[in-house]
């Protein structure tokens, strides 16, 4: 797999999806920061359980529309209580 580096400089359609999920489990925060805007919603949902993420990306993404992504921001232990309590009222 290539660098982090050499990642950012693509855009998403550019990475196979099998390395956009293998990148999305891992632990490098600006790796998951640009993969949060990913096209595929189980990238997304993946970036959001991975506990290397930080707050203000949970925060973008606890407005994802999928159902299952913003599910996944609320079961990380990294989520602000302020998201949290946004999240618990989410319909």
């Amino acid at each position: 797999m290539a660098e982090a580096k050499e990642i950012l400089a693509y855009s998403q359609c550019d990475i196979p999806l099998s390395e956009r999920i293998e990148y999305a489990k891992g632990h490098n925060p600006s790796l998951l920061e640009f993969l949060a805007d990913d096209e595929n919603e189980y990238v997304r949902y993946l970036v959001a359980r991975n506990n290397a993420i930080n707050p203000k990306t949970l925060e973008k993404l606890s407005y994802d529309k999928e159902v299952a992504v913003r599910r996944a921001v609320a079961g990380n232990s990294h989520t602000p209580q302020g998201t949290l309590d946004r999240l618990s009222k989410d319909d």
